[in-house]
């Protein structure tokens, strides 16, 4: 006998019945937990073999359990009052900040009285990811701000992965398929051409673009693509945008200037590039009070891919499905927060689980 779980409002023209079906009322049977594939940053071990340095970050560990030191050795910053000396560390960028909180017990007492420096740290790998790849585009208050909200930049459902250089968080399906999150490397390469990689990179940094140092590693779908040196990776459409602003011509998708070769990109969705911005993201659930990576819709995952719908064309610029095949209800790989599953049912009907024989179809 075989189970098979679908929603009582399917799309129009979307030939499915729940009739003779059971109401599913249990939240842990109507959603499940999934890893989502692929390398990101922190997932995988060196080229060497070595733990990712990502996971062995552990500054900000050691100031959570220390003691409080009393007096604070802050030198002349003692003599400043602590509400203007924490603004000061809000102003810093994380990296910055969290260089800071090593310097010395007094130091990483008082950053680690910051509440948004707690909800930080809490997220599992994301202050390692943060200080290894040197991200000083964003401060404290800005990424404690993107935990808290679990929404997606683009499209506000919920952001499961985060956009390091900028401190975004997007959903599974707007990562794919956005082109303009993306990190660009500035290739090297000879002659006039390292020349120039070499100005672009020195221009950008002068004006403040975003920019992260990525460690070596294994990234992708299948950890296909290897860094193999700390590589200097800019943010797409900054870098893009400050390039227009000093006159050379190139738009966002791969530039028509001369010296567009130097930029290594793929148009393949999503490339090795995406993986490397990118870190899985989780949200603290009141509920459970543990971070979680999402909930998926069983409905969704079992029945999406196979019925066709709203005549859409193939791979329209409206959606970016790779077929003329649309889900029933919503995109199979959606995670959902716990109150975002309950919206989920309200707009597509509860859930029903029904039984076919083996060898039999549910209609």
């Amino acid at each position: 006998m075989d189970e098979d779980y679908l929603a009582s409002k399917p799309p129009k023209d979307c030939c499915v019945s729940v009739s003779g079906g059971e109401v599913v009322a249990d939240f842990d049977e109507y959603t499940f937990r999934a890893p989502r594939p692929g390398l990101f940053v922190g997932d995988w071990r060196t080229p060497d073999g070595e733990v990712n340095p990502v996971r062995l970050f552990r500054s900000h560990e050691r100031a959570l359990s220390h003691r409080p030191p009393w007096p604070l050795e802050l030198g002349t910053l003692n003599s400043l009052p602590l509400e203007i000396l924490q603004q000061i560390l809000y102003d810093l960028d994380m990296c910055s900040l969290l260089t800071f909180v090593g310097t010395n017990r007094s130091c990483g007492h008082i950053v680690t009285t910051l509440q948004d420096f707690k909800m930080v740290v809490s997220c599992p790998q994301l202050a390692g990811a943060v200080f290894q790849l040197r991200c000083r585009s964003f401060g404290l208050q800005q990424l404690a701000a993107s935990i808290r909200r679990p929404e997606c930049q683009c499209c506000g459902q919920f952001g499961d992965l985060f956009y390091l250089i900028t401190a975004e968080r997007l959903c599974y399906h707007c990562w794919r398929t956005d082109r303009y999150r993306k990190a660009i490397f500035p290739n090297g390469g000879g002659g006039r051409r390292r020349a120039l990689s070499t100005t672009l990179q020195r221009d950008a940094i002068a004006a403040g673009l975003p920019i992260s140092r990525y460690p070596r590693g294994s990234y992708g779908a299948m950890g296909e693509g290897v860094i193999s040196k700390r590589q200097i990776a800019f943010d797409r459409t900054s870098f893009f945008a400050r390039l227009n602003a000093e006159g050379q011509e190139r738009d966002v998708v791969g530039g028509t200037g001369s010296d567009c070769s130097i930029l290594e990109y793929k148009s393949a969705e999503p490339d090795v590039l995406s993986y490397v911005a990118t870190i899985r993201a989780p949200y603290f659930d009141e509920t459970s009070q543990i971070w979680e990576e999402g909930f998926f819709c069983r409905a969704c995952a079992s029945r999406g891919q196979e019925h066709a719908g709203g005549g859409a064309e193939e791979s329209s610029a409206a959606n970016n499905y790779p077929r003329s095949c649309h889900p029933a209800w919503d995109l199979p790989y959606r995670r959902y927060t716990r109150d975002g599953i309950e919206k989920h049912l309200q707009d597509h009907g509860r859930i029903y689980r029904l039984v076919s024989q083996e060898g039999g179809c549910v209609q």
